[in-house]
């Protein structure tokens, strides 16, 4: 089995690089994980995204950091100072790529949506992620809601865009049923998606007491109804996370249920 990559340490991004999808990494780390200047990475924190590296400043060399603005430490779930997975990957150039505003209402039309496009070019992306968009004397946020192909895509003069003026669709409910069963049991999730949006993925992350996951993904019908069934292989407390990837303000819900021996 070949060793486990180093875990590098996030440090900040100076601020004039900021808001460009770049992490900068000390060199003697970046030959030890195999990269070169302008490679895409991907980045495991809490979560995974992806970013173009480059080499770090000289004052870093062999300290094992990695730099990243606030934005690149959201999409990863991480802070300054925690430590992150990296790893070279291959982004695809993406045939489509669907933008939902993340905190106001905008009017959108063509002229906007190729600006738009045009401050993405060359950037890497994965569904969920929140990119800024310089607007004048603004800095707008979008949540990439669907990639085509799925995975690390890079946005290419060929991307179809689509920005989606109004936010995102939200969880308003999740149950589970029943809330205590027995080892070996089966548990029924069901929650509500709005606005309704039929086809909107819902992903399901049910957290076992060891701490392991297992991850699914559902479809909302034409009413906004999602459900999903799992077989409960472990005693404890378990978690279940329902999440709208692009989605608005509740883009997230959780509920909790007992597994007994």
């Amino acid at each position: 089995m070949a060793p486990q990559a180093p875990k590098l340490r996030v440090a900040e991004l100076k601020r004039d690089e900021a808001g460009k999808g770049l992490v900068r990494i000390d060199e003697e780390a970046m030959r030890d994980l195999g990269l070169a200047a302008d490679d895409v990475v991907e980045i495991v924190g809490r979560r995974r995204t992806v970013a173009v590296v480059r080499p770090g400043y000289a004052e870093d060399r062999g300290a094992g950091i990695i730099r990243m603005d606030g934005w690149t430490r959201k999409n990863a779930g991480v802070s300054v100072g925690e430590r992150v997975e990296v790893r070279r990957v291959e982004a695809k150039r993406a045939v489509f790529v669907k933008l939902v505003s993340a905190e106001v209402r905008l009017t959108v039309d063509e002229n906007f949506v190729a600006y738009v496009k045009r401050r993405l070019l060359g950037r890497p992306l994965v569904e969920g992620d929140t990119v800024p968009v310089p607007v004048l004397k603004h800095v707008m946020p979008f949540i990439v809601a669907v990639t085509e192909p799925r995975g690390p895509v890079v946005v290419s003069e060929d991307t179809r865009v689509v920005v989606l003026g109004e936010p995102g669709p939200s969880i308003r409910q999740l149950l589970v049923s029943p809330t205590s069963v027995k080892l070996g049991g089966k548990v029924a999730v069901a929650g509500l998606v709005r606005p309704t949006l039929p086809g909107v993925r819902v992903r399901l992350s049910y957290r076992r007491p060891s701490g392991s996951r297992v991850e699914r993904e559902v479809k909302a019908d034409e009413e906004g109804l999602f459900t999903d069934v799992v077989v409960v292989d472990e005693a404890g407390a378990w978690i279940v996370k329902a999440q709208v990837p692009g989605g608005g303000e509740q883009s997230e819900l959780y509920a909790l249920f007992l597994v007994e021996e």
